[in-house]
C-alpha cells in the first residue's frame, strides 16, 4: 500500500509538472490568461511583441479568446501595422465579436490620435452590407465617447 502511494505521488507530482501550458511562451500565456488584464506593464513583462499579438490575431486555429486578447494588445504597440490590422478585422474578419473588439481598439487606441481618420475606417466598417446591428450599435457608442473624450475640456 505504501509504495502504491509514493508511485500515484511520484505520477501526481510528474503530470503536474508537464502541464500544457509548461510549454507554452510567456507571451502566448498571457494572451491565453483569464483574469488577467492587459495592461502596458503585464504586456511588458510578458515580453509580448507586435509580432506575436499580430501573428495570434491571425491565427484561425487559435481560440476565439486569444484572438480578442491578440487584439485587444495591439493598440498598446500604437504602430500603424497595428492599426492596419485592427482596421481589416473591423471591416472583414467574419467572427463578429473579434469586429466589435477591433472597433474598440481602433476607438480607444488610436481615436484621440486620429479622430477624423478613425471615424472614417469605423465608418466604412459599419456600413458594409451584412454588417449585423450588434456591430453598428457598438460603433455608435464607441463613437459617443470618442466624441466625448475630444470635447472634454481635459484636452
Amino acid at each position: 500500500m505504501k509504495c502504491a502511494l509514493v508511485i500515484l505521488l511520484t505520477l501526481a507530482s510528474s503530470a503536474a509538472a508537464q502541464t500544457p501550458t509548461a510549454n507554452v511562451p510567456l507571451p502566448e500565456r498571457l494572451l491565453a490568461a483569464i483574469d488577467a488584464p492587459l495592461t502596458l506593464d503585464s504586456i511588458e513583462r510578458a515580453g509580448l511583441t507586435e509580432a506575436v499579438a499580430l501573428r495570434v490575431l491571425g491565427d484561425a486555429g487559435r481560440t476565439r479568446y486569444e484572438r480578442l486578447r491578440a487584439a485587444s494588445a495591439l493598440p498598446f504597440f500604437a504602430t500603424s501595422t497595428a492599426r492596419a490590422a485592427l482596421e481589416r478585422v473591423a471591416l472583414l474578419d467574419s467572427d463578429i465579436e473579434l469586429r466589435v473588439q477591433a472597433i474598440t481598439g481602433l476607438s480607444r487606441g488610436f481615436g484621440a490620435s486620429d479622430p477624423s481618420g478613425v471615424r472614417a475606417a469605423l465608418d466604412a466598417a459599419v456600413a458594409l452590407p451584412g454588417t449585423p446591428p450588434y456591430v453598428r450599435a457598438h460603433w455608435a457608442q464607441e463613437r459617443a465617447r470618442l466624441e466625448s473624450a475630444l470635447r472634454s475640456p481635459s484636452r
